[in-house]
């Protein structure tokens, strides 16, 4: 947070402070998205409790709007002057400022948000908005927080932030305010390009469990002069499954997935030549694997070594290499890969294992922390023992006018420090809780 003098110069910055407080609503409105359920009961900045708008096929504009333009105080970014303690149980401001010249009042700015980008070891998300005194008057903000629109109307409180010396804005001054939202390793850019789609209801591209780039939200158009939501997307991990929805249930595309990472292996049958100094590798049956990521070519004359693989089929895939002769051998992965922020997919994805349905403990407060849990379990019915070595959670992005429009996106991967082994008859679980708590 800086404020700026008058005639431009710098006054004050406090640099980065820790945010202290996500509210329940922000992982209620997660939770809804997810589950594509308008059950998930969360309260407005109103103080009323209603079902939030899911997003499925009803006609959704604001998905989670954040992108307030001039002068619109009722979402965004915004700022002040209560002085109540952070709580995770907060569903508004204190005492929110108005926007205006008038006394007391600031005058808000269009809120801005940069597109997330990985930095370092971290992927952030940038919300920023500036406020101008033109009031005559000091006005000191204590309160900052992050309002959503969802559904047109629906206007929730998802961060509550206390200053407790407070920052005062002179007459004349321009006060700016950036929230970073930032996840590390675990999770994966497509995580906050979700929400920033979601924060702006625009389309944004990033890549899919396919390393395809794909649109991750949908766009809006204006029709008949109303907003309607043009491409109406599900954003699911897993949902209740009624209706037209049950055919999705037991997939091995979205949802919690297990893999095996470093303990695939193939045969390679032979190579050809697909011309521009590559090589299209032939394996004896599906491989699993997807470009980007790396593969060890051994027990060839000429082709041993370890490669990035451009392109895949599912029983093939090119690499760079010029061509020599058709030649067998073996591929297998790295025996050790990562998390990485710029994970799209599981290394290898486990698909002997049947996949059971998604189960949810709704948002719930737990010791002042707030954890939304989903777990699922999966169940070898094979002859021979399963190691999971890596488990994430994929979200799908479907569009419901067409059954045949979807893609996944993984958004959280943890590679296991040791493999858990599901014999015969055996059920593994795997629980992911996503928590928020006050003065993290």
């Amino acid at each position: 947070m800086y404020l700026l003098a008058e005639d431009g110069h710098l006054k004050s910055d406090t640099g980065d402070t820790p945010t202290h407080s996500y509210t329940k609503q922000f992982l209620q409105i997660l939770e809804a998205k997810m589950r594509g359920s308008s059950s998930v009961q969360g309260k407005q900045t109103s103080g009323s409790v209603a079902g939030i708008p899911d997003s499925t096929y009803n006609g959704i504009t604001d998905m989670m709007r954040c992108d307030a333009q001039q002068n619109d105080a009722t979402y965004g970014v915004v700022v002040g002057t209560g002085t109540g303690a952070e709580s995770n149980t907060d569903y508004k401001l204190g005492t929110q400022i108005a926007t205006g010249q008038g006394a007391g009042q600031l005058v808000y700015g269009p809120v801005s948000l940069v597109t997330p980008a990985i930095n370092g070891s971290y992927v952030d998300f940038v919300i920023t908005r500036s406020y101008y005194n033109g009031s005559g008057n000091n006005i000191t903000a204590y309160e900052f927080g992050v309002y959503v629109k969802v559904g047109g109307s629906y206007i929730y409180c998802i961060i509550r932030d206390l200053e407790a010396d407070g920052k005062t804005v002179a007459s004349g001054d321009t006060m700016t305010v950036q929230y970073t939202l930032r996840v590390g390793a675990g999770f994966t850019i497509q995580f906050l390009l979700f929400l920033y789609s979601m924060f702006r209801c625009i389309s944004v591209y990033g890549y899919d469990t396919g390393h395809t780039s794909q649109l991750l939200i949908f766009s809006e158009w204006e029709h008949g002069g109303g907003i309607y939501a043009d491409n109406a997307q599900l954003f699911l991990v897993a949902g209740p499954w009624d209706n037209w929805y049950f055919y999705y249930q037991n997939t091995q595309n979205f949802g919690i997935l297990v893999g095996n990472a470093g303990a695939a292996t193939g045969v390679i049958t032979g190579v050809t030549n697909p011309g521009g100094g590559k090589i299209t590798v032939n394996c004896s049956a599906a491989h699993g694997l997807g470009p980007g990521q790396s593969v060890t070519i051994a027990g060839t004359t000429n082709y041993d070594g370890t490669y990035t693989i451009l392109t895949a089929s599912s029983t093939a895939f090119n690499v760079t290499k010029t061509y020599v002769s058709s030649q067998t051998g073996t591929w297998s992965l790295p025996s050790d890969d990562p998390e990485s922020l710029s994970d799209y997919k599981l290394q290898h994805k486990i698909t002997g294992l049947t996949y059971l349905g998604t189960n949810w403990v709704t948002t719930t407060e737990v010791a002042g922390n707030d954890d939304l849990v989903l777990s699922r379990g999966f169940y070898n019915s094979t002859e021979d023992p399963i190691d999971i070595l890596e488990v994430g959670v994929a979200w799908i992005s479907l569009y419901w006018h067409s059954y045949g429009d979807q893609a996944y996106y993984m958004i959280l991967r943890d590679v296991l420090a040791g493999a858990v082994t599901v014999d015969l008859g055996d059920t593994a679980t795997v629980r992911y809780t996503l928590r928020t708590n006050v003065a993290v």
